[in-house]
């Protein structure tokens, strides 16, 4: 086991070569050693969904977002650079996510911190986005630098009168145009990345869009290139329940994995164990005066993990109402 532990910086190679002209079960594969790898003492995240600014352009039927008091925000360049020095020091961190409760491209130095990732060094550095501000003077200068690995687009319709209904917005097809130039400009300059992931969310207003939204891009993409059915959560009743089926996994219930793979860190810095912790519930500190490992390894963290070890999910804020445990738990041992 200590082997395993010494040897975990060849991650990066294995993540840099997943991100080539490889299979893509090879890339999976490669994802789920990665995982296991993290099952023998591994004390930093695995993943950072980093919510660089909590504003938007939208309003989605789906998002809690109108919930949280803080803001609208943006982090600092400064903070932003004090993480990415942190995760560039640990192995164990490989992927970077712009996410989060806002729209990472309206950040004024989004390409900047684009750039800042991959120099560091992150292996992944991937952005979530609607694509409404995936210009043509952006898509230009992402193929140039090849700052990003991944770009994934919430697009979460096939029709304009889904997409109104489901985004609150009329840009379709301006969103649409967006994708189509990105496609084709990174075909016509040979780039092998950012790859694309597009998403739609499966519920009751997108499910009978699904099988067109797959037979429309799934021509449009390439190896490495994914479309993305996502499953549909309520936030633990954040918001309503729109699933198109509302069973629930009546399994044994796992620890959830997040809370040793993943952190949750918003644009003012603090932190939590969990990416649908978007009232702070689980806050575990602030970056402005601590640091993510010391974080990751401290008090708070352990107590909440120590409660999921016992299966009293109850006793800790949001997991008792959490349904989307059956997909982001993990077996013990």
């Amino acid at each position: 086991m200590k082997n395993v532990y010494r040897n975990v910086g060849l991650q990066r190679i294995f993540v840099a070569s997943a991100h080539g002209h490889f299979m893509d079960t090879f890339r999976k594969g490669i994802q789920l050693v990665l995982r296991r790898l993290n099952k023998f003492g591994l004390k930093f995240p695995y993943m950072i969904a980093l919510e660089v600014t909590n504003d938007c352009t939208y309003n989605c039927i789906m998002c809690p977002r109108s919930q949280r008091t803080d803001g609208p925000g943006y982090m600092s360049l400064d903070l932003f650079q004090k993480l990415t020095v942190e995760c560039a020091r640990h192995n164990s961190m490989i992927e970077l996510v712009f996410t989060g409760m806002g729209e990472p491209l309206l950040h004024p130095q989004i390409l900047d911190m684009f750039r800042i990732a991959k120099d560091a060094g992150i292996p992944t550095v991937r952005v979530v986005t609607t694509a409404l501000l995936l210009t043509k003077e952006k898509t230009d200068t992402l193929l140039s630098n090849q700052s990003l690995d991944q770009i994934s687009i919430s697009l979460d319709a096939f029709t304009p009168e889904t997409y109104e209904k489901v985004k609150r917005s009329p840009n379709f097809d301006k969103v649409l145009a967006n994708i189509e130039y990105f496609l084709d400009q990174r075909g016509e300059r040979g780039c092998w990345k950012p790859f694309i992931n597009l998403h739609i969310l499966k519920m009751r207003e997108t499910a009978a869009e699904i099988e067109d939204f797959v037979k429309k891009w799934e021509p449009r993409l390439k190896m490495g290139d994914h479309i993305l059915i996502k499953g549909y959560h309520d936030f633990a009743g954040l918001v309503e329940d729109r699933r198109v089926t509302k069973s629930k996994d009546s399994g044994q219930r796992y620890p959830c994995r997040q809370l040793w793979e993943l952190g949750y860190i918003t644009w003012d810095g603090d932190v939590m164990p969990c990416c649908v912790d978007v009232l702070k519930k689980l806050k575990i500190g602030s970056l402005e005066d601590s640091t993510l490992w010391d974080l990751w390894n401290g008090p708070a963290i352990q107590k909440i993990r120590d409660f999921h070890h016992k299966a009293q999910y109850d006793r800790v804020p949001l997991c008792g109402q959490c349904d989307s445990w059956s997909f982001l738990s993990k077996r013990p041992g």
